[in-house]
């Protein structure tokens, strides 16, 4: 693996830890997404489209309330990672794996585990922490 994937590889984690852990994604790993796409290379085009993407579809998400601001620049964030060429791949794992986080999410609240654990995750009207979601859909991809 090169650095520049360690390093997006990295920075999910962050994400993804960070909202499953508070319930909020860092702009700064966002932030550290754009900035290392540099380090990708060309072709420029493909980044930029899949970025815009991603953005339309988070902004979307966003405004019909099925995940929170960070979970929407987080997917931006990731799609210029992925390109247009490979975005509805990652939609569609992003998707699958979601469903699977709200699976396992529910049950875990339906066994009131957040009260043994201490995860604000994992408290009854906790929104999902899709950023998890996200992070392992881009791990797929990449």
């Amino acid at each position: 693996m090169t650095w520049p994937l360690f390093a997006v590889a990295l920075v999910l984690g962050i994400a993804a830890l960070s909202d499953l852990l508070r319930l909020r994604i860092p702009n700064a790993c966002t932030l550290a997404l754009v900035l290392l796409l540099p380090a990708a290379g060309p072709p420029w085009t493909d980044h930029l489209l899949g970025g815009a993407a991603g953005l339309a579809f988070g902004l979307l998400g966003f405004a019909m309330g099925w995940f929170g601001g960070g979970d929407a620049k987080l997917l931006a964030g990731v799609a210029l990672w992925c390109g247009v060429k490979r975005f509805p791949t990652l939609i569609m794992a992003v998707g699958l794996i979601g469903g699977g986080l709200a699976i396992v999410v529910l049950a875990a609240r339906r066994c009131r585990l957040g009260h043994r654990l201490g995860l604000p995750t994992l408290e009854q009207d906790a929104p999902l922490p899709y950023g998890l979601a996200i992070a392992a859909g881009a791990w797929w991809v990449m």
